[in-house]
């Protein structure tokens, strides 16, 4: 592996070596709980409001964001439990009951650390936070980066040891508008 690009040098990624992909009862599909704290802090569905009424989403529409956002899981006892592929979690939340009592997840073969947990669902949001904010008329991206990553008694979001796992290169708000290619007036305040 190139050591360039070796960012997660804390974060065995053997794990992913093994992935599989099972079919799983619903009912067993559940939010970790390191997962679960870091939504709560995030406050998830204040951003993440979905603009779709679920009454008109179908499982078709279900399976091609499975196809395009899996939902991540690894297994403790009888439950899987989510680590990434939120969004798609949420829809599936939506179409339980009647007929749809399984679907498809891929599955780690050993439970993720809890740093790793962290760093994987950190990753995804982040990611979903930067497009969405990216693509809207918003003034509040810093706001929203800090909701995330400002839980480690960091001064920065900068400075945190999470944003450094996950944007090393990125190490100053000037940094951060030239990659998003935005002002600083997009990026909002502290």
């Amino acid at each position: 592996m190139c050591n360039k690009f070796n960012v997660f040098s804390d974060v065995n990624l053997t794990y992913y070596k093994d992935l599989k992909l099972e079919l799983v009862e619903v009912e067993a599909i559940k939010i970790d709980g390191a997962v679960s704290e870091i939504l709560k802090t995030f406050n998830y569905q204040r951003f993440f409001n979905p603009q779709i009424d679920d009454d008109f989403y179908s499982e078709n529409c279900f399976y091609i964001d499975l196809i395009q956002a899996p939902i991540v899981t690894y297994k403790d006892g009888s439950k899987y439990l989510v680590v990434s592929g939120l969004l798609t979690y949420q829809k599936l939340c939506a179409l339980k009951g009647g007929d749809f009592t399984k679907t498809k997840c891929l599955v780690l073969d050993k439970k993720p650390t809890l740093h790793e947990r962290k760093l994987l669902i950190l990753n995804e949001i982040s990611k979903t936070v930067l497009r969405l904010s990216l693509n809207e008329k918003t003034t509040n991206l810093f706001e929203k980066l800090s909701f995330l990553f400002l839980d480690q008694g960091s001064d920065t979001i900068f400075e945190s040891a999470s944003w450094q796992a996950l944007y090393p290169q990125i190490k100053n708000k000037k940094q951060l508008c030239n990659w998003l290619n935005i002002t600083n007036k997009k990026l909002g305040s502290n």
